[in-house]
């Protein structure tokens, strides 16, 4: 016996109902589904970062791109 259907069931029931309510409810959810979910979302954004830093920057490449934006400012370029 599948639990398929019943799970479908279930979640377009759901949806429907979440559907139906007013603004500021959709809202409190989506609040509170965001502060449920963040651990999930923050570790896939350190594994995004950490696979593109993959990359290594030296410290001289830094320190270049630190000057160059600290003397556009100065400049008054930014």
């Amino acid at each position: 016996m599948s639990l398929l259907p019943t799970i479908s069931a279930d979640y377009d029931a759901f949806r429907d109902s979440v559907m139906r309510r007013p603004l500021a409810d959709k809202v409190a959810l989506v609040r509170e589904l965001e502060r449920d979910t963040f651990p999930v979302r923050f570790a896939e954004l350190l594994k995004r970062i950490r696979s593109r830093a993959e990359e290594s920057i030296s410290l001289d490449d830094i320190t270049k791109e630190v000057d160059e934006v600290r003397s556009a400012r100065y400049s008054g370029g930014n």
